[in-house]
Formats: C-alpha cells, structure tokens, sequence
C-alpha cells in the first residue's frame, strides 16, 4: 500500500512519505514543532479520509488548525481523544484501532507519546516498569499497523544523554518499533530549529533540514522571504 503524505515540505523531503504499517516518531523538546507536523500530516489526510487524533497534552488548538488550512469540514472528519490518565491512554488506542475497521482510518497520531508516561514515573517508581506499561498500550496500535497497513504518527519528548545527543523518552519499545524516527531540535538560545533524521529504512541517517514556522506551517530554511 502507498504510503501517506507526511504533510509538510520539510519533513516530506527528510522522509519521503509515512509509511503503511509502521511507525514513525518525532522527537524533541518543548516548542520545536512536534504538534505542528504533526497537524499537517493530519490535514494531509482528511482531504481523503477521516484521522484519529490522540491528544495527550491538551495541545490542539482549532485557531492553530484553521490557520495550517483546516475548515469546518475538515474538522468533522478528524476523530479528537483527549486522555488525561495513563488508563485512558490505552482506551483511546483500543478505541482508535477499532476506528480503523469501522471508518477506515489509514492514519492514527499520538502527541504526545510520553506525557502520560512521565506523569506516572512517581507512581510506579521505576522507569523500566512504566516503560513495560507503556510498551504493552503501543502494541495494541503496533497490532493495528501491522494487520491492517495503517500508519501511526508519535511524537514524543526527548531527553539529554551522556553522549550529548538525545533520546526519546518511553524506552527501548518504541525505538524497536519505530521504521521513521526524526529528532526535531530546537535551540532557544538561536532559534535554530532542524530536522535530523535518525532512523530509515532506506534513506541515509544523520541528513539534516533546518526549518522554520510560520502561518503555513513548518517549511524549509532556505524559503524564509
């Protein structure tokens, strides 16, 4: 099955299209425009068909969506869940899968992946043990992927490393199912923000594209007027 359309230029070009029964993660810090790529991969694909929406961090904003192109319409085709308890997190990704039977969802975002999962790090104590939770919730979509050539979109928060890169935070599950995965750095200090991608199964690892945001989205560096 064709892939779908990542949405955006910039990330387009560092990836191509989102493939079918994967999943492809986006990673960075707060601010660098995770939520943004991944509302234009969502616009990209309402014209066609309906998408599922899980939004963790109570970040969706319609004035965001209306300005990135979205209209009424549009809206009525995307299917918004909106989890505030870890629990509910996986009651949404059950209720997302069963979505992709009865309305034929080919695309399911998650943004963020890892907010629930840091809320309950006091609660379980250890991070091996919130990462096995967690692992157990992404498989009921990794399930869905893999039977049905559905695409599922992560975005996630990342973490400083002792080798002065980044890691994506909610363990080694979703490096191991992830086929796409991209960081999305953001300097505060410059505002340089960049897409670097990380892991692919056919194009070459460690390719930057510097971006920027504007009304329209994220876009490439070199189109700033």
């Amino acid at each position: 099955m064709e892939g779908l359309s990542a949405g955006s230029s910039v990330l387009g070009e560092l990836i191509g299209r989102l493939e079918p029964g994967v999943f492809t993660t986006l990673y960075g810090p707060p601010g660098a425009g995770k939520t943004t790529l991944a509302l234009q991969a969502a616009l990209a694909e309402l014209g066609e068909r309906r998408v599922v929406y899980i939004d963790t961090e109570q970040s969706f904003s319609l004035e965001r969506f209306f300005q990135l192109g979205g209209t009424e319409e549009l809206l009525k085709r995307l299917i918004r869940f909106k989890p505030v308890r870890f629990a509910e997190q996986r009651k949404a990704f059950e209720q997302a899968v069963e979505l992709v039977g009865k309305e034929g969802v080919r695309l399911i975002i998650v943004d963020s992946v890892s907010m629930l999962y840091r809320l309950i790090l006091p609660e379980v104590k250890e991070i091996p043990e919130a990462s096995r939770l967690l692992a157990q919730q992404l498989r009921i979509l990794h399930q869905a992927a893999v039977e049905s050539d559905v695409s599922i979109l992560l975005t996630s928060h990342a973490y400083a490393r002792d080798t002065d890169a980044f890691g994506v935070y909610g363990g080694e599950f979703i490096r191991y199912v992830t086929r796409t995965l991209v960081e999305v750095a953001y300097d505060q200090a410059t505002g340089k923000r960049e897409l670097i991608l990380r892991k692919h199964r056919s194009r070459p690892e460690g390719r930057r594209i510097g971006f920027i945001i504007q009304d329209e989205g994220c876009i490439p560096q070199q189109r700033e007027k």
